[in-house]
């Protein structure tokens, strides 16, 4: 079944931290942070509803405040949101990409008869 979703600015009314029970590399638990939205569907119903999937990055806000969002409601009712990507996690992601793609480019000019050398030694550092 394919769907799209609809676009919407919502307000976050609540954050609910909730502690994971598998300990993280450095031994703690770690939380997930999970939105509560308040928004009006397009046909004006107020809907308010936890958002499923968390985050693990503590918001440096506190609520209220506004957040977009992507939600569609199912044949059943059923209404499933998610939070849309920002500008920052977007351009994050483009830097990330840009830093790698420049250092396999430096590595296959300046290493080209070696390069059969350093994919075995990653293979063999990631396995």
């Amino acid at each position: 079944m394919e769907y799209f979703g609809l676009k919407k600015q919502a307000r976050v009314i609540n954050i609910r931290e909730e502690l994971s029970p598998q300990m993280d590399d450095d031994f703690e638990n770690s939380p997930t942070y999970y939105f509560t939205v308040s928004f009006k569907d397009r046909n004006g119903r107020i809907i308010e509803q936890e958002i499923e999937f968390g985050i693990h990055k503590k918001p440096n806000r506190h609520p209220p405040f506004s957040i977009g969002i992507i939600y569609y409601i199912d044949e059943n009712k059923k209404i499933e949101i998610i939070l849309e990507n920002n500008k920052r996690t977007k351009l994050e992601f483009y830097s990330l990409l840009s830093v790698g793609i420049l250092i396999l480019s430096f590595v296959a000019y300046n290493y080209n008869d070696q390069i059969d050398l350093i994919i075995d030694i990653l293979i063999n550092i990631f396995t």
